[in-house]
């Protein structure tokens, strides 16, 4: 159910990514990821959690994935579209790398529980979409300055 919803995600993602713009879009899908790890993982105890749970988180964080490379694209120039992918995608390896031995750790602290978690997992999205939040706003700001000064 999981792999079926991050499909699904990542192709509606990609096909509004244009009509409602790529960062308010991965901004919703990012705070989606945290609200579903948040509030339907982290207190769930009944089978109604563990179903949502893989449809909420499954559709947002395939959606997430999908926008970076092409947010990345709408951003930059042409010349520079490879390298900049390239140094996003070496991040999230960063990420994958230490993520899983950090969360194994946080089990094994907690001897066996998740909660520990679920908290870093959604704590970590939360922070992922202030990170979109705080570019939009740089991007935002420089897209002004640029027509402004193209039209002097």
């Amino acid at each position: 159910m999981f792999g079926l919803l991050s499909v699904l995600g990542r192709l509606v993602g990609g096909s509004l990514a244009e009509p409602v713009g790529h960062y308010r879009l991965i901004k919703a899908m990012a705070i989606l990821c945290a609200v579903s790890c948040l509030t339907i993982w982290l207190p769930t105890t009944k089978i109604a959690g563990i179903v949502l749970f893989p449809v909420f988180f499954g559709f947002s964080s395939g959606g997430f994935i999908a926008l970076c490379p092409s947010l990345i694209a709408k951003i930059s120039n042409k010349e520079v579209v490879g390298t900049r992918t390239g140094a996003s995608f070496s991040m999230q390896a960063l990420g994958a790398l230490v993520g899983s031995p950090l969360g194994g750790a946080l089990v094994a602290w907690q001897d066996g529980a998740y909660s520990g978690l679920k908290i870093f997992c959604g704590c970590s999205m939360l922070g992922s979409a202030c990170f979109f939040m705080a570019a939009s706003r740089a991007w935002g700001k420089q897209q002004a300055v640029t027509n402004n000064s193209s039209r002097a």
